[in-house]
């Protein structure tokens, strides 16, 4: 199970595009971290939704109205024995000028924005009183276990997360570990990842004009 998340995946995209693949997206100027305020709110309209799917349908249609262009998603269809599943494999994103790339990527950065890890430790600590306790553990113990996770569950997006942890409330009965968290998570990120790279080679596309 790999640990390194929505970051990492985000330092990566920037490979495979030209004269900038040495560069992370960061210090080749595709991605600008956005501001506290920008983040705060962000985390607040997630989690007010608090529905991944309707956040990606929500996403989608911000920017269709952002680039006044159809998103057109690249997808597959394969059927397993418990039925047909959709994998996404990239998206077809028509931006006219930088500005405008900058303001879709900005967008779905907001949508990769996690929750801070102290609400999810408060989360962590209600959901510790609600599942039966490894026996023979004290509460250092479980504070230590708390902190483990929550350190891994910042790296994903507040919303993903959220629901997540509210899943896992209502599956278990013990004390669970991470498995239990990212199986509600990994599969989730596909769309705004792969909307992030479409729009990061739109804009290393821009940046090379320059050159």
């Amino acid at each position: 199970m790999p640990l390194k998340q929505v970051g990492s995946a985000i330092t990566t995209l920037g490979k495979g595009h030209g004269s900038a693949t040495s560069l992370s997206p960061t210090e080749s100027g595709v991605l600008t971290p956005l501001s506290l305020t920008k983040k705060a709110t962000a985390v607040a309209r997630m989690l007010e939704v608090n529905n991944p799917h309707q956040l990606d349908k929500n996403l989608i249609s911000s920017l269709e109205s952002l680039t006044g262009y159809p998103v057109i998603e690249d997808s597959i269809v394969r059927y397993k024995p418990h039925g047909a599943e959709i994998q996404v494999r990239g998206y077809q994103i028509q931006c006219d000028t930088e500005e405008q790339c900058n303001k879709a990527i900005e967008v779905v950065q907001a949508s990769l924005e996690p929750m801070p890890i102290d609400d999810i430790k408060g989360q962590l600590v209600i959901l510790s009183t609600l599942v039966v306790k490894p026996s023979g553990e004290s509460s250092g113990d479980m504070s230590v276990r708390i902190s483990a996770i929550s350190n891994q569950l910042v790296e994903f997006p507040a919303d993903i997360v959220n629901t997540a942890i509210q899943n896992v409330s209502r599956e278990t009965t013990f004390w669970p570990a991470y498995a239990e968290f990212y199986k509600h998570i990994g599969w989730k990120l596909t769309k705004r990842i792969k909307l992030l790279e479409a729009l990061t080679a739109k804009k290393l596309a821009f940046l090379q004009q320059k050159q």
